[in-house]
C-alpha cells in the first residue's frame, strides 16, 4: 500500500486570497518560504513540497496582479 499524504487546505485556496494587496502577498511568499525551509532542515520533504508548491501559486498570483 502507497503512503497517500492527506490533503490539507492549502492558503491559496482561500478565497481571501484573490482580494489580497502586492504586499500582503509578498509577506504570505515569504512566510511560505521560511516555512519551506525549516520543514526541509527538519527532513520533512513532503511538507517542505507543500510549502514550495504554494509559494510557486502565491508568486503566480502576484504575477498576475501586475
Amino acid at each position: 500500500m502507497a503512503y497517500v499524504e492527506p490533503e490539507e487546505a492549502s492558503l491559496v485556496a482561500d478565497p481571501v486570497v484573490e482580494y489580497m494587496t502586492k504586499d500582503q502577498l509578498q509577506k504570505a511568499i515569504q512566510t511560505a518560504k521560511k516555512n519551506m525551509e525549516r520543514a526541509a532542515k527538519d527532513m520533512e520533504f513532503m511538507e517542505a513540497a507543500k510549502y514550495r508548491d504554494e509559494m510557486f501559486a502565491l508568486e503566480k498570483m502576484m504575477k498576475e496582479k501586475l
